[in-house]
């Protein structure tokens, strides 16, 4: 036990103090039996048994809070020791543990002047609960605090970040439309988060939000829940951070937020207090040293393993409370580029690609920002309409089975964890789709909402099968390999690349002309590929000796589970991407290039191509 786990005050007795003993203790006289009148019956500052001092205080229970973790509750009590002196001393944040003669005395200090016999031991538990059960005119205040997210333990109510409890809500009626902040009407919001960043972005972000709500919800026990993360890949500058933030900011407390610096556990028991709700973790920087990289793949490899499912579960006792809990959570991750994973671990991600400078509208975001208090009424609104009715959670789920099914027939080539993915976003859009038209029914419209609604409905209900198709296919096709697991993705070939490029790894040699033809300044059996420094068409790699530096790369840095294509993969990636130049002659994808007289086989590749994914190739 130590003392500063408690707040200790003093000050002099006031009336309320005095009215308080007169109202809490004598209700406690007969059924615990002590006694606070001295024989004349008046009241005396101090407890006492058959004539014997037990406290020189009046021990008063002035307040208990509840603070409520995710596996159990622990109670915490405020006592007031009321002194003969005209002195009260009040001290927080005791439990049940801490009362006893012994524990009281070393927590109050001997300058208090306060005794306590041992009797005291077996009386002041009784007193305490007699006390949090008066029901007079001052009742003992009993305060419920919350330290996670999501459905509580009993599943009925939706625990806020900020502590708040959302109950459930059948239909939205005028009558809960009235306090809406500024007047903004739910379609004045959605129009400006459909202008803030590109749509395919925004809906699927809001979509996540959507599946977070419902994943402990008991209909979806059992069953296949959302199960994956998104990770929005842009340029640095591009305001994709300020952007989720700003979309996320559904209570007082912004967003729940984990660092690619936290250690595992760290990562670990924030997911663990996250339930229903988003984890964020925020920028997947472009890491330097060798233990950042590989603390960045265990912690990005965590967040999607995580995603969707049961994050441990213990057993606590706290006081007389015993709970379990189950922890499921969803992520957004954003950063400059993707570190190499697995293909398995890919497909249990939507990656959102490439948002640049200028894709954000600022003015829409700083609206967003400055009102955040929108976007939190609506999104609890929408999680006491949806996420807390069951017979809706019931439709939703089989709007996702079916929307798997079509989706199996018309993307049949596609993995069935993407496909799944895509399903769940389209349900989750669909059910932004019912929550607005509820809102709709109640709630007049003026022309531009209803524009802004009926090109909702148009683009994101009834085209989002084929939409959000499409994105998952393109992931396919981008970080695809047809299914050889074993077999690093183009883009991941090319992030390695870019990575080894950052690192000042000497990539690409300029050529130059000599007397005695191509000739350069380096020595040319390390290059690993060859440009014309004024030449901005080709670039010439030597591919085998190319993956063999990015395997060695990757073993140096740690990231073992990386394996690099042959020369000759890489080629066929190279066409199947673009950047391959066709020969005029042959069909050979290589061809000779003599540099200082010696003869390498290279691949001639458009420079534009090979830049738009590593950045430019010229080095210092």
């Amino acid at each position: 036990m130590k003392k500063k786990e408690f707040k200790i005050a003093k000050h002099s007795t006031t009336n309320e103090d005095y009215q308080l003993v007169k109202e809490l203790l004598p209700h406690c006289r007969e059924t615990i039996g002590v006694d606070f009148f001295d024989s004349a019956g008046n009241l005396q500052l101090s407890l006492t048994q058959s004539g014997r001092i037990i406290s020189k205080a009046i021990i008063l229970t002035v307040k208990l809070t509840r603070h409520h973790y995710r596996d159990w509750i622990e109670e915490k009590i405020n006592l007031l020791f009321v002194k003969q002196d005209g002195e009260s001393i009040e001290v927080h944040n005791l439990s049940r543990s801490n009362l006893s003669a012994k524990n009281l005395e070393q927590i109050l200090g001997f300058s208090s002047g306060l005794y306590f016999s041992p009797i005291l031991d077996d009386i002041i538990l009784p007193l305490v609960e007699e006390q949090l059960c008066f029901k007079g005119s001052h009742p003992v205040p009993i305060e419920d605090k919350y330290h996670f997210s999501g459905r509580d333990p009993e599943k009925v109510q939706y625990v806020c970040r900020d502590g708040a409890l959302l109950a459930p809500l059948n239909s939205i009626t005028p009558e809960d439309l009235i306090k809406v902040p500024d007047g903004v009407s739910v379609f004045k919001l959605l129009s400006v988060l459909l202008r803030v960043a590109p749509n395919y972005i925004v809906i699927y972000i809001l979509a996540l939000r959507v599946l977070a709500s419902i994943l402990s919800s008991p209909v979806l026990e059992g069953k296949q829940k959302p199960s994956f993360g998104i990770i929005l890949l842009g340029e640095t500058g591009s305001k994709k951070t300020s952007l989720v933030k700003a979309l996320y900011y559904m209570d007082e407390q912004p967003y729940n937020a984990v660092n690619f610096k936290w250690t595992p556990a760290a990562v670990q028991k924030k997911l663990k207090d996250v339930q229903d709700d988003i984890v964020l973790a925020d920028d997947m920087y472009p890491a330097k040293i060798t233990s950042e990289k590989n603390q960045q793949r265990e912690m990005l490899s965590l967040l999607i393993r995580a995603t969707g499912d049961t994050i441990g579960s213990r057993q606590k006792m706290q006081g007389s409370t015993v709970t379990t809990g189950k922890a499921s959570s969803l992520f957004i991750a954003t950063a400059e580029q993707l570190i190499p994973c697995s293909e398995s671990d890919i497909w249990r991600t939507v990656v959102l690609n490439n948002i640049k400078k200028g894709d954000v509208d600022l003015e829409a975001l700083t609206w967003l920002q400055e009102h955040p208090d929108v976007l939190r009424f609506y999104s609890r609104l929408f999680v006491r309409f949806f996420s807390l009715n069951d017979d809706r959670i019931k439709t939703f789920y089989e709007c996702f089975l079916s929307n798997r099914t079509s989706l199996r027939q018309y993307k049949s080539g596609l993995p069935d964890r993407l496909i799944a993915n895509a399903a769940w976003l389209i349900a989750a859009l669909w059910a932004i789709s019912d929550f607005l038209e509820e809102i709709e029914s109640v709630q007049p419209l003026t022309n531009d909402d209803r524009t802004t609604f009926l090109y909702w409905e148009d683009s994101h209900r009834t085209n989002c099968l084929t939409t959000i198709a499409t994105v998952v296919s393109h992931q396919y096709g981008r970080y695809g390999s047809g299914g050889d697991t074993d077999t690093a993705t183009f883009a991941q070939v090319m992030d390695v690349i870019k990575a080894m490029r950052d690192d000042g790894v000497p990539l690409f040699i300029p050529l130059v002309k000599g007397e005695r033809g191509v000739q350069i300044a380096r020595t040319s059996d390390k290059a690993l590929a060859f440009y014309w420094p004024n030449d901005d068409s080709y670039a010439y790699l030597r591919t085998d000796t190319l993956m063999e530096a990015v395997g060695e790369y990757c073993r140096d840095h740690g990231n073992l589970d990386f394996t690099a294509p042959s020369g000759k993969t890489f080629r066929s990636m190279l066409v199947q991407n673009g950047l391959f130049v066709k020969q005029q002659h042959g069909k050979n994808r290589t061809k000779e290039l003599s540099v200082n007289g010696t003869r390498y086989k290279v691949t001639v590749v458009f420079r534009d191509e090979l830049e738009k994914w590593i950045g430019y190739i010229e080095q210092k």
